[in-house]
C-alpha cells in the first residue's frame, strides 16, 4: 500500500506560518532563504543516513474528523448508555448507530474507509469480544508512534503561531487570546513523575471546563449541513527541558516566571544563584 504523506496544502500551511513568523521579527527575504536552504540541506543530509517510510494518518478536515466523531461519541444521546452513562458500543459499518454513519453525519463528504483505518490502528477505538468497538478512552489519544503524529505537530504549530501573530496584532484592540507557560529553571528530578501527574491531571479538568463551555455555544444547524461557525479550541502541554539546544550549557541560575504574548500581567521573575 502507497504510504500516505502528510497534504501538500498542510505542508505548505506549516511553512507558511514559519515564514510569515520570521517576517514578523524583521528578516528580510535574503536571511530567510539562506535559513531556509541550510535546514533543507541539513534534512536531506539526514535521510541520506537513515530513509525512514513516512506515513501520516487522514486528518480529513480543517476541523479533524477524528476529534469530532469521538466528541459526539461521548456526549450524543444516541451514543450513551442509559445505565451506566459510557459510550455504547458501535459497529464499524453496519447500521444507523455505527462509526460510519456517525462520520457521514457529521461530514457527508468524510473519507470513511481512511477514517476508520486511522481510528484503529492509532489506538483510539478498540475491538470489544462481540465485534464491536468502543473508545480506548476517555479522553482520546494516539498511543502508537505512527508518522501520521507528524500531522497533528504541524498542526499545532500552525495554531500556536497564528495565535502569537494575531495577540501581537489584535491586543491592543483587547482581543487577545490565551498564549502563556509557567516555568522554573530548577525542578527537583525527584518531582518528575509528579510533575507530570499534577500538570496532566489539572490540565484535563481545564480541557473539560473550557469543553463544555464551548459545547453551549456551538452553531445549531441540520445534520449534514455546514455550519457557519469559528474554528477555535485550546491546547495544552506540559515539557521538560527548555527545547533549545543553542541554551544547552548556558548558566541559568535560578528562575522562575510566566512569559506569553497575551494581555496577561507579566511576571517574570529571576533569583541568581
Amino acid at each position: 500500500m502507497a504510504s500516505r504523506k502528510m497534504p501538500r496544502r498542510l505542508q505548505q500551511s506549516l511553512l507558511r506560518s514559519i515564514l510569515h513568523l520570521l517576517a514578523d521579527a524583521g528578516h528580510d527575504d535574503a536571511s530567510i532563504r539562506a535559513a531556509f536552504e541550510a535546514a533543507m540541506t541539513s534534512t536531506a543530509r539526514k535521510r541520506a543516513n537513515a530513509r525512514e517510510n513516512a506515513e501520516c494518518g487522514p486528518y480529513l478536515h480543517e476541523s479533524d474528523l477524528s476529534a469530532d466523531l469521538l466528541r459526539r461519541w461521548h456526549r450524543d444521546a444516541r451514543y450513551i448508555d442509559d445505565v451506566h452513562a459510557k459510550p455504547k458500543a458501535l459497529q464499524l459499518t453496519k447500521g444507523r448507530l455505527s462509526i460510519r454513519a456517525m462520520a457521514l453525519d457529521l461530514h457527508p463528504d468524510a473519507n470513511v474507509p481512511e477514517l476508520l483505518r486511522f481510528l484503529t490502528s492509532s489506538g483510539l477505538i478498540h475491538q470489544c469480544p462481540d465485534g464491536k468497538f468502543l473508545p480506548t478512552n476517555e479522553v482520546g489519544a494516539i498511543s502508537h508512534g505512527r508518522k501520521f503524529v507528524a500531522e497533528h505537530v504541524a498542526k499545532s504549530v500552525i495554531r500556536f503561531i497564528s495565535t502569537v501573530r494575531r495577540n501581537t496584532k489584535m491586543g491592543l484592540l483587547g482581543q487577545s487570546m490565551i498564549e502563556r507557560f509557567a516555568y522554573v529553571s530548577d525542578l527537583n528530578p525527584t518531582e518528575i513523575q509528579g510533575f507530570c501527574d499534577f500538570t496532566k491531571a489539572q490540565g484535563h479538568s481545564y480541557l473539560q471546563a473550557v469543553d463544555d463551555w464551548m459545547e453551549h455555544r456551538r452553531v445549531r444547524g441540520r445534520p449534514g449541513k455546514p455550519r457557519d461557525g469559528v474554528f477555535a479550541g485550546l491546547h495544552i502541554i506540559a515539557y521538560l527541558g527548555d527545547g533549545s539546544e543553542l541554551a544547552k550549557g548556558a548558566d541559568t541560575g535560578s528562575a522562575r516566571g510566566s512569559e506569553g504574548s497575551d494581555e496577561g500581567a507579566r511576571s517574570l521573575k529571576s533569583n541568581p544563584s
